[in-house]
């Protein structure tokens, strides 16, 4: 981890009454395909988030098969089909008392796109 980065943890101790996703015009969520972690890569770096990130870091993030990565990782295209953003829903021992919450992390979007 870089010197400068800072992990903020918010908690939700339930997922009821969540508010409805309003995705602005020209852009739309789609979830991870299998296969794809250079595309996520490539926004993660392109975003400025990690610039020495790698494929590796990929599966350090998202450890496990592809079927879990398909209905937890997610991309916004935007009007053209190109992946401008990305976030996942993981779960781990990460957190705040003690974890085994979910987390929501690596979200990312390409400065063009902020």
């Amino acid at each position: 981890m870089a010197v400068d980065e800072q992990f903020i943890w918010m908690a939700r101790e339930h997922m009821q009454s969540l508010p409805d996703v309003a995705v602005p015009a020209g852009y739309r969520i789609r979830p991870y395909r299998t296969g794809e972690a250079g595309v996520w890569t490539g926004i993660v770096r392109e975003a400025g988030a990690a610039p020495g990130i790698t494929d590796a870091t990929f599966e350090e993030a998202f450890p496990g098969d592809e079927t879990v990565r398909t209905r937890r990782i997610f991309f916004v295209e935007d009007e053209t089909g190109r992946p401008v953003g990305t976030v996942g829903a993981w779960h781990g021992s990460e957190g705040p008392a003690g974890g085994g919450w979910g987390t929501v992390q690596w979200l990312a979007v390409v400065p063009a796109h902020r």
